[in-house]
């Protein structure tokens, strides 16, 4: 029935919505100083992508809005927010040389959007660290210590590290993509 067919098209799409809502959120924690809420909250939003990729995959319901949404989605969630959250949790205390390492960050991971959105990619492989994964090592790297850093001496170690995963996003260098496995097979238990 055409219902049916059109709930299984809006499902991933709210599963989307639900990846820019935690970009959002977080952006809203990092920027009230709970930083670990808003680490989470990016790791709730990769969650999600995966899931609305997946379920895509699966129903049949992929369509080229999907793709720009999703993409849309995740500059807010994978750009934005760890952008925001690096700047609040470990680059605050260098206002301009901060700034435009996060900025930076932010910039590469449009960068890496705007590649894999073109279809630039041949491959089932990820060309350049994928967005999700860089955002995710900044949620995680705060969570180690969600405080934010006050020792000056740090300082230089949060924004190498943030232009390290800069630098792997517009890299070249090939990520294996994991979109080739298949959920649905059967695996035997012995």
């Amino acid at each position: 029935s055409p219902g049916i067919r059109r709930g299984i098209y809006i499902i991933p799409s709210l599963f989307t919505v639900g990846n820019i809502f935690c970009g959002f959120y977080s952006v809203v924690e990092s920027s009230r100083g709970h930083m670990e809420r808003s680490a989470l909250l990016i790791l709730v939003a990769i969650v999600l992508d995966i899931l609305d990729g997946r379920l895509a995959r699966m129903t049949g319901a992929s369509t080229a809005f999907g793709e720009v949404f999703d993409s849309l989605a995740d500059v807010i969630s994978f750009g934005v927010a760890p952008s925001l959250l690096a700047f609040h949790w470990g680059l605050w205390q260098v206002p301009r040389p901060g700034t435009a390492v996060a900025f930076l960050f932010l910039v590469a991971g449009a960068i890496r959007l705007a590649r894999f959105s073109a279809g630039t990619h041949t491959s089932m492989d990820f060309v350049g660290l994928p967005s999700p994964a860089g955002a995710g090592a900044i949620a995680l790297f705060v969570l180690v210590s969600p405080t934010p850093v006050q020792h000056p001496a740090f300082i230089p170690v949060v924004a190498c590290f943030v232009l390290a995963l800069a630098l792997l996003m517009v890299s070249n260098l090939p990520y294996r993509s994991f979109k080739d496995v298949d959920m649905r097979r059967r695996w035997p238990v012995t």
